[in-house]
């Protein structure tokens, strides 16, 4: 496991999937390109939640969870919810416990009382309403939105994003 910041010049990630690649890691509005699934990257600095890395002579971030993280030897390494993830595979908690220490406790329990709302990122909606029956995905040039469908909901998400819901409508 790798402590929550490092300096990583000899590390590289690769993409898992169309990644977006953030100017200012606070504000994802700021998306400098999207990068392709697979692209290796020089990582500059590790954190828990993003990478700084460099793409085509940019600086910026992406998410850590969109990335597979090595170090010069070719090994995997977990950062971030990967190594949460990791931990909590060997040391099962409660589940409001375990979003209480994934998102704060403001966050962790309105999520664990499966509540939603616009602005939340898709592994939040995840872990608040579950895996969905079925996923639609539409991919219109760099943006893609998705459609989460549940017994009786769905969420659009559009770039990982939460920005609409409603009920299915029986046909």
């Amino acid at each position: 496991m790798i402590a929550p910041i490092l300096s990583a010049q000899y590390y590289k990630a690769t993409t898992k999937s169309v990644t977006r690649l953030f100017g200012d890691k606070e504000n994802v509005s700021t998306v400098i390109a999207y990068i392709p699934e697979g692209t290796e990257l020089d990582v500059l600095v590790v954190e828990e939640d993003y990478l700084k890395v460099l793409y085509d002579e940019e600086e910026g971030f992406i998410l850590t969870e969109k990335a597979i993280l090595r170090n010069t030897e070719g090994e995997i390494l977990q950062v971030g919810e990967q190594a949460e993830e990791a931990v909590n595979i060997r040391q099962p908690a409660d589940r409001r416990e375990m979003l209480i220490n994934k998102y704060g406790s403001r966050t962790g329990k309105a999520i664990y009382q499966h509540k939603i709302w616009k602005g939340m990122k898709s592994d939040m909606v995840f872990d608040s309403w579950g895996k969905p029956l079925r996923v639609d995905r539409l991919t219109k040039g760099s943006d893609i939105q998705e459609r989460w469908i549940y017994t009786e909901s769905y969420v659009i998400l559009e770039d990982d994003i939460l920005v609409d819901w409603g009920p299915v409508e029986n046909r």
